[in-house]
């Protein structure tokens, strides 16, 4: 059965409501003003949320007797006041919405990250997009973005069968990320396609395998699941580590729409590409060319580049599931949680949308603190959702 949200939303809210005032009214029992008796009290201002550009102001309670209005927090308890009180602007942007007429002109980019005063790889940059609000630039948090990496591919050179490039995937030992080390071979011309095909894998004897098992269900790398006739926007970060030569990269994740970027030796820029399809499709291929600013039927020399991916949602998660447990669960009083081998994937709200937690975005209910005997298990939140694991804590000794 569908759940309601929304009208259970707005129900919880008034339960929430009626039992802060039933709260508020006992604790007025100490407070003087209406003939010495306790104020009836109302709501007068429901909460009003601020924005990064507009203040809100805190709920207001009236005394249905003297008329006098009040607030309440948990630090000062209940207080009187001559009116709602103005709350601070708020630090959280506004998503912007994708203009399906003008999906090009969607807000996205990168920059360093706080901290780097320059680059050193294609992780130390970060997603960007303009607040609605203020159109100031700011970083999009990690719930609203998942990987796209392409794939390590180790075959020969073959440009007949578009096998123009060698290349590596690589983990980041300290944030999870992936990235991909690539070769692009120098017989590599600008008029080829090189198709990046979700089900492949590299076999032992060095060819393309397709993977029947995992298919559609493979969750590293993650290729852009599209939902029927809404626009996908992916960013990636591409970093011209050739000594030598410009190099023009050209991009499509629907096989139709091409981006381009020309990244100089030594550059770091960003490929922002859109695609649309109208159906509903899972994974599908992406497509890229390659060149150098100098034209010509090939590169000329073999070019290498660093690059990774990220998918732009802004979709919900809808659940968090533990894939594998940690490989630590049984401690003793003093110890501190160890989250190694734990592995949590989250579903989306939007369609076929899921990826791997990358744990350091996590937050966890034993986080600054040791285990006590009390502990029975961990809480793990991730974008407004929570999923826990059993672990065991006894006395040292015991």
């Amino acid at each position: 059965m569908k759940t309601d949200y929304k009208t259970g939303g707005k129900a919880m809210k008034a339960i929430i409501i009626a039992f802060t005032v039933l709260t508020l009214a006992l604790c007025c029992l100490s407070i003087t003003g209406c003939g010495y008796c306790a104020h009836e009290l109302k709501v007068k201002d429901e909460k009003v949320a601020s924005t990064c550009v507009e203040h809100g102001h805190s709920y207001t309670y009236e005394c249905k007797k003297c008329k006098k209005l009040f607030a309440y927090t948990l630090d000062k308890g209940l207080y009187e006041v001559s009116e709602a009180e103005e709350l601070p602007l708020s630090a959280e942007h506004t998503l912007p919405e994708v203009d399906e007429e003008h999906p090009e002109n969607f807000p996205l980019g990168i920059r360093l990250k706080e901290g780097k005063t320059a680059a050193e790889s294609v992780l130390d940059y970060e997603i960007t997009t303009k607040c609605t609000l203020c159109q100031k630039e700011f970083a999009i948090e990690d719930k609203n973005l998942a990987a796209v990496v392409p794939l390590e591919n180790k075959v020969s050179e073959n440009t007949n069968t578009r096998r123009t490039y060698s290349g590596v995937r690589m983990q980041d030992e300290a944030t999870g990320r992936w990235y991909t080390d690539i070769q692009f071979y120098k017989a590599t011309r600008p008029t080829d396609v090189t198709e990046l095909k979700p089900f492949a894998k590299i076999t032992e004897g060095g060819d393309l395998g397709w993977v029947s098992s995992d298919g559609a269900y493979q969750r590293l790398p993650l290729y852009v699941p599209f939902n029927k006739n809404q626009t996908r926007h992916v960013v990636y970060i591409v970093h011209n580590s050739d000594a030598a030569a410009t190099v023009n990269l050209e991009w499509s994740i629907d096989g139709k729409r091409y981006a381009t970027v020309t990244v100089a030796p030594g550059e770091y820029k960003p490929l922002v590409v859109y695609g649309l399809k109208d159906w509903d499709c899972n994974v599908d291929s992406q497509f890229f060319r390659v060149s150098t600013a100098a034209g010509g039927a090939t590169l000329g020399s073999n070019i290498k580049m660093e690059m990774t991916g990220f998918l732009y949602t802004s979709g919900t998660v809808d659940k968090l599931d533990i894939d594998s447990q940690p490989t630590k669960t049984e401690y003793k009083v003093g110890e501190t949680f160890d989250s190694a081998g734990l592995r949590i994937y989250a579903t989306y709200s939007d369609y076929c949308l899921g990826k791997t937690v990358n744990l350091a975005e996590c937050k966890f209910s034993t986080d600054g603190r040791t285990l006590t005997e009390n502990d029975d298990r961990v809480t793990i939140s991730y974008g407004g959702k929570k999923v826990s694991v059993p672990i065991t804590v006894v006395k040292e000794g015991a």
